[in-house]
């Protein structure tokens, strides 16, 4: 049975400032746990919110409940060749638990879908773990549709003998993972 929804609060969303970058990421490091979210955990890094602010800040936005930041939300626009339509790519929600369930993360995807429509965008697309029942419902709740399963398989590797060159992610023409 889900959880009864919570009396809705009064929360800003606004365009994320650079001065929010480290707030944002430490409620992230709180949402992307390795016990919880163990693909989020190992993908949610300092380089992908610099990343995404850098690049596409316009479509990062937060919300605000009393001058703390409860929750954010990171999207970018992409194009393929060959084809005409624009797509709108939802990559990182979050929410802090303290405000879950009272319209938080629908108004930050709510603002974000208004911001990929007046650039053009033609689809909106999101992922998320299958099991993550919670997410699925919101998103179905929020319009999306046409769920497909999407298997993330990992590989460790030996330690390496010196530290490792952590990269930035591809470019923007690029989706996260493989359709085999």
């Amino acid at each position: 049975m889900p959880a009864p929804r919570k009396k809705k609060v009064d929360i800003q969303i606004r365009p994320m400032r650079l001065d929010d970058l480290a707030p944002v990421y430490a409620l992230g490091e709180r949402l992307f746990r390795a016990g919880d979210a163990p693909n989020l955990y190992r993908t949610w890094t300092d380089y992908v919110l610099v990343d995404s602010f850098s690049a596409d800040r316009e479509y990062c936005l937060i919300a605000e409940k009393d001058g703390e930041i409860v929750g954010f939300v990171l999207g970018y626009i992409f194009t393929k060749r060959k084809n005409t339509w624009t797509y709108g790519y939802l990559e990182w929600l979050g929410v802090a638990p303290e405000v879950g369930r009272m319209g938080v993360a629908s108004r930050l995807i709510s603002d974000l879908t208004s911001l990929f429509e007046e650039d053009g965008v033609r689809m909106m697309i999101v992922d998320t773990e299958a099991e993550n029942e919670q997410a699925v419902n919101l998103f179905k709740k929020q319009g999306f549709g046409h769920p497909v399963e999407h298997v993330f398989l990992t590989r460790s590797l030996k330690k390496p003998a010196k530290k490792p060159v952590v990269r930035s992610r591809p470019t923007k023409t690029v989706l996260k993972g493989i359709s085999l």
